[in-house]
């Protein structure tokens, strides 16, 4: 991750650890037990993910969820379950897109005139 990435990473962690502390839930860590609590979370949560700024908007919209949901102070487990999964799509894995049937014709047209180029009647080959 690189360092601008890494930055932003840690903004949301500590955003989202401060929204809890600022709620006051019940468990909440004592005040000198903060910071040792966000180096945890981070330790967490940072092998999950590239955290590019996909992934920081989902661990941003997963704190606020939790917050909504918890009366008392959350595991990093109950962010992680609230992060929408990261799917890529390749184009290799999509199926192609149906033909119409004009693009249907037209390419039984190039075949017919690739048969008769060729002087094959197209019947026999079937």
């Amino acid at each position: 991750m690189n360092k601008d990435a890494y930055k932003q990473f840690n903004n949301a962690v500590v955003g989202g650890i401060g929204m809890f502390v600022t709620l006051r839930l019940r468990g909440c860590p004592a005040e000198q037990n903060v910071n040792a609590m966000i180096d945890l979370w981070l330790a967490i949560l940072e092998p999950l993910r590239e955290w590019d700024n996909e992934d920081i908007a989902n661990l941003q919209r997963a704190f606020i969820a939790v917050a909504r949901e918890v009366e008392e102070w959350p595991t990093p487990k109950a962010v992680i379950n609230k992060l929408e999964p990261k799917v890529k799509v390749s184009r290799r894995n999509l199926p192609p897109p149906p033909q119409t049937k004009e693009q249907r014709q037209e390419i039984d047209n190039i075949i017919q005139d690739i048969f008769n180029t060729l002087n094959i009647n197209k019947e026999e080959k079937r």
